[in-house]
């Protein structure tokens, strides 16, 4: 009697736990989401549009992408924001965002051209 109660109650329990799983765990769909993200095309870099792909890449993803998505991510960020300082170098934010995607060995190597305030 005692491990029939025991054994309902443990049936109960992971029925529950079961029940309240997100629905994206049970069905799969978190997995076809991200295949979704994957097989989506990347943006091309133009002028006109490398300052917007500039600010918008800094924003992390919300979902997990893989390893070379994201080293695709991180160089046409970095290439966006090149292209961005590269066509107004008085722009303090270009040029910080410029400085932020350059790899640790050009960054002491190669310091950015200052540009002074001719007020």
């Amino acid at each position: 009697m005692r491990t029939a109660v025991m054994s309902s109650g443990l049936l109960a329990f992971g029925l529950v736990v079961a029940l309240s799983l997100p629905t994206t765990m049970r069905s799969g769909t978190a997995t076809s989401e991200a295949a979704k993200e994957a097989a989506k095309p990347e943006p091309v870099l133009t002028a006109e549009n490398a300052v917007e792909l500039c600010q918008q890449l800094f924003e992390e993803p919300k979902e997990h992408i893989d390893d070379t998505a994201r080293r695709r991510r991180w160089d046409l960020r970095r290439e966006s924001c090149k292209m961005a300082f590269d066509a107004d170098p008085a722009n303090a934010e270009r040029k910080v965002a410029y400085a932020r995607n350059l790899p640790y060995e050009s960054k002491a190597a190669r310091p950015i051209p200052s540009v002074r305030c001719r007020c």
